[in-house]
């Protein structure tokens, strides 16, 4: 069996979307760990609602802090939830082997460290800036 192991280099320095990207993990081993249908059923649905909450959480801090890429992104994650409608649907039909499970956790941990990186870095530089425009004085 594959175990994801967290990592603090997958950390993105915001406390919500790290512990959003942890749980994460979490989830993804208790679905590899599954043997019987109704566990699939219910592990994937606890992961799948994760996933809806976690975009909208992420998707409301892009948007809120004028991400220039946030539409691009919010594409990204409108794909991922589409590939997880499909993934819900072999388990219905009982036709997912646990290599697509692992395939599909690995594309999210790619995710985060690209797509999510990039983020963070824009939202950190935005932070540097602003803060650094509030400590200029005027002396006169």
């Amino acid at each position: 069996m594959h175990k994801f192991i967290w990592d603090t280099k997958l950390e993105l320095g915001n406390s919500l979307i790290d512990r959003q990207h942890q749980y994460l993990f979490d989830l993804a081993n208790q679905l590899m760990s599954v043997k019987k249908k109704s566990g699939l059923t219910l592990a994937f649905m606890r992961l799948y609602k994760h996933v809806r909450e976690h975009f909208s959480d992420e998707e409301a801090l892009m948007y809120t802090s004028d991400y220039p890429n946030y539409l691009e992104h919010q594409i990204l994650h409108q794909n991922m939830l589409n590939e997880l409608n499909e993934t819900s649907t072999k388990i219905c039909k009982e036709n997912l082997s646990k290599k697509e499970l692992e395939s599909f956790i690995e594309k999210w941990i790619e995710h985060i460290c690209l797509f999510d990186a990039d983020f963070v870095k824009y939202i950190k530089l935005k932070n540097s800036t602003h803060h650094q425009e509030h400590s200029i004085r005027v002396v006169s």
